[in-house]
């Protein structure tokens, strides 16, 4: 396509309707010389009283009006929800960081007695956290918060563990050797 002069560019988007939006320079335009994002962000920056319209539909009103909710109250409805929802947002989450439900976390829980699958420690006020190979995706089993992140900085592996291990019964057998020959 040619290149336009200033003067057909005017003139096509004034007989077409067609122009740019006066502040983003998008191609849309909707109202005033703006387009539809610019127009509402004008619109409500204009009218500090009204609400987003996400707002709308979760059913809040703005303090400033008539029958507001004040902020306070909207978190607190949120903070209710949360917790009368708290087995449903858990079940989502397992689903999708882990691939299980809460039902197989609950039945994993229960063949481990309720404690940890390393040191068997119970959880205290923290649930077990679920265990699973980076590599695969694959669950292991579920894990006191220290023994999780203990896998983690070995970096799940075995070899290192063993390593550590044989690093600390070093340890222990020249601390015992050492204290029973002092008289």
């Amino acid at each position: 396509m040619p290149a336009q002069s200033e003067a057909q560019r005017k003139y096509l988007n004034m007989r077409f309707g067609h122009d740019q939006c006066s502040k983003c320079g998008s191609d849309k335009r909707y109202a005033k010389g703006l387009c539809k994002r610019c127009y509402s962000r004008e619109w409500y920056r204009k009218k500090p009283g009204r609400m987003s319209a996400s707002d709308a539909k979760k059913g809040f009103r703005n303090p400033n009006w008539k029958g507001g909710i004040s902020l306070e109250s909207k978190l607190a409805y949120f903070k209710a929800w949360r917790k009368n929802k708290e087995e449903y947002i858990r079940d989502k989450e397992y689903q999708k960081r882990f691939g299980i439900t809460l039902a197989e976390y609950n039945e994993m829980l229960i063949r481990q007695g309720g404690v940890c699958a390393i040191c068997e420690s119970s959880p205290g006020r923290r649930r077990l956290e679920v265990d699973h190979c980076h590599a695969t995706g694959k669950v292991r089993g579920l894990l006191c918060e220290i023994c999780n992140r203990a896998l983690g900085h070995f970096q799940d592996s075995p070899k290192i563990f063993r390593s550590a291990a044989e690093y600390l019964e070093r340890s222990y057998a020249s601390q015992e050797s050492s204290t029973k020959s002092l008289p």
